[in-house]
């Protein structure tokens, strides 16, 4: 019997620990993807948090529609668009957030 089966029989084989690198690989892919997603929640978080500070003003609504577009996927989809006028300390803004 050779000496690999012998230490088979024995229970004194050793598994090869080849492979770690592309597990290591695999991973990180994941690992990154949810950084970068744990980094844009983060960013509307704050966004969302700051905002709750500002002044409320009135606005004149300039615009206001409703696109729609199709997929295969997902079907039919909507959305709101609009487009609006506000002062803020005596200069004048528009925008469309």
């Amino acid at each position: 019997m050779s000496r690999m089966g012998q230490e088979i029989l024995n229970g004194t084989a050793k598994a090869s620990s080849g492979g770690g690198g592309c597990l290591t690989a695999f991973a990180s892919v994941f690992v990154l993807a949810g950084l970068i997603a744990g980094g844009l929640v983060s960013v509307q978080l704050y966004e969302a948090v700051t905002a709750r500070g500002w002044a409320a003003v009135d606005a004149t609504v300039i615009a206001a529609g409703l696109s729609r577009s199709e997929s295969s996927d997902n079907g039919t989809s909507y959305r709101a668009t609009g487009r609006f006028r506000y002062e803020w300390n005596g200069e004048t803004y528009e925008s469309d957030r």
